[in-house]
């Protein structure tokens, strides 16, 4: 497929000075040709996850990296150098853990730049069956929409296809006919945006495999099947925005950006407490509730104080009326978009999943159900081995999906991932 708007990555970094010695030292580790690494670039941290397959072909997690977020906002590099530090922070932790090199990743992207659309394409089948090449066919003509400059195809995601005008189909390989549909969901990057993110990565000598939304790899790790069946609106809060996606009859259907989440909430604390950011995120944590608690509301708190004044006191039932209004415009703005954008109602069957950092509150799930008169859980990665337990939690979900979105990289062209060999031309578009 020859798209000028495909996603086209920066050259590798010429390897000199730091770039060099930090090369020599990821070189002096050794490497597991089965592990696999996850780069989870956030606005308020960076996660890197390590995992590989044990002798039972189960992918285990190893150890993760984890370093405060410095350079993003909203999900957008806005300093390089504070990036590149943070992520080799994240990295070298990482490596410390495993004691192993870390050289390709997957990472994910998200933010204002990210948008979407729904489209279709036909070909004739001349072959008689459909094939692989076939399936290639029609996934490039689908995705032969017209995009402004700034703006690049990241995935091609499918979601039914119809031989001879029947719908309804999944896998078409090896099915006989003489016409082929698709409807794909093709979700689109800024040029700039993506640019910027893979270069940080590859300024800190590793190489990219796959750059994916991140609410996509974060359902990859917290969805079931039956909700994707029925129907689910997955909410991924993470520093500085809210990502959705909606999963109806087994594939994506809609995904949007919302500027709203968790850190909007810690600043909150943090302004109303005078304390910092960070003691404002442990207070949520801890001691954070989104409904009204009895037990909680009578706790007494503690709040360290900012630049050298000492610590304060407070009742919980405080901590939570801070909190409620920030969660309560974030259902809001998500209900509102859901309800513009018509898929409100195809959402009833399994509801809302709520994962990623800021959705670490307790009583968050009961406070959307309020707004959203569906049901809501609190997802954490499933499907996976542990060596400890804290990786279940939902802040890692976008870094665990990224992982298993080495599985998801070539299942077969009638899968919901995008085919390999159309990715792999676009990385080739360098």
């Amino acid at each position: 497929m020859d798209n000028s708007n495909s996603a086209v990555l920066p050259m590798e970094p010429k390897r000199s000075g730091l770039f060099s010695r930090m090369f020599s030292t990821i070189a002096q580790r050794r490497t597991n040709p089965n592990q696999l690494v996850a780069l989870d670039i956030g606005t308020s941290r960076i996660v890197v996850v390590v995992a590989h397959y044990d002798e039972d072909g189960q992918l285990e997690v190893q150890g993760c990296g984890t370093t405060v977020s410095r350079g993003l906002k909203a999900g957008m590099v806005v300093n390089i150098e504070e990036t590149v530090e943070s992520i080799r922070r994240a990295v070298e932790e990482a490596e410390e853990m495993t004691d192993c090199a870390i050289r390709n990743v997957n990472i994910g992207i998200a933010g204002s730049h990210i948008h979407s659309i729904n489209a279709s394409g036909a070909i004739p089948v001349r072959e008689g069956e459909i094939t692989p090449t076939v399936v290639e066919r029609v996934l490039d003509a689908a995705s032969a929409v017209k995009l402004t400059d700034d703006k690049r195809i990241l995935h091609v995601l499918p979601q039914e296809y119809a031989i001879d005008d029947q719908y309804g189909i999944r896998t078409p390989l090896g099915m006989s006919g003489v016409r082929l549909d698709a409807r794909v969901h093709l979700i689109t990057a800024g040029a700039g945006a993506l640019h910027n993110l893979v270069k940080c990565v590859r300024h800190c000598g590793l190489t990219v495999d796959h750059v994916v939304l991140e609410q996509l790899a974060s359902s990859e790790a917290v969805l079931t099947p039956d909700e994707r069946e029925l129907g689910v609106c997955l909410v991924d809060i993470g520093g500085g925005t809210s990502d959705i996606a909606v999963f109806y009859s087994g594939a994506i259907h809609y995904t949007a950006t919302i500027p709203v989440a968790g850190d909007h909430v810690n600043r909150d604390i943090a302004i109303a407490l005078s304390t910092r950011v960070q003691d404002a995120e442990q207070l949520k944590i801890e001691h954070g509730c989104a409904v009204s608690d009895p037990a909680q509301d009578d706790q007494i708190l503690e709040v360290p104080g900012l630049g050298g004044r000492p610590a304060a006191q407070l009742r919980g039932s405080v901590l939570g009326d801070i909190i409620r209004p920030r969660y309560l415009e974030l259902f809001e703005l998500i209900n509102d978009e859901l309800r513009r954008s018509g898929y409100y109602d195809k959402i009833e069957g399994a509801g809302l999943v709520l994962t990623g950092g800021g959705a670490m509150v307790r009583g968050l799930d009961m406070l959307a159900e309020e707004v959203f008169n569906r049901p809501v859980r609190i997802g954490g990665p499933q499907h996976l081995r542990f060596r400890d337990e804290r990786f279940n939690q939902p802040m890692y979900a976008t870094g665990i999906g990224l992982l298993t979105y080495h599985d998801l990289a070539n299942p077969g062209l009638g899968s919901s991932a995008v085919a390999d060999s159309w990715r792999q031309r676009i990385f080739s578009w360098i």
